[in-house]
């Protein structure tokens, strides 16, 4: 048998890979939803060009956001040490 050989993935990987899909297709479809309420949201609040672009781009901003702040829920820093050291790229 060669060192070579491909491995194939398992149950485990596949699993993973489709709770990323879906929460990609999730996310994907509320920015269509977001898109398509643009022309009605542009006809009522009469927005400027800058303004209808925030209203575009805010969303992603804070998905971005939120997914930050849950990891920092899920796994606090030990000490402003551990901090410093994650923001240097250092291990401890």
């Amino acid at each position: 048998m060669s060192s070579d050989a491909a491995v194939r993935a398992g149950r485990k990987e596949w699993v993973g890979l489709a709770v990323l899909a879906l929460a990609c297709v999730v996310y994907a479809m509320d920015l269509t939803v977001l898109h398509l309420a643009l022309p009605s949201l542009s006809e009522d609040l009469q927005p400027t060009s800058a303004q209808l672009l925030w209203i575009a781009d805010i969303y992603g901003f804070m998905v971005a956001g939120m997914l930050m702040r849950k990891r920092e829920r899920s796994h606090p820093p030990a000490s402003r040490a551990q901090v410093a050291c994650d923001l240097l790229g250092n291990q401890r």
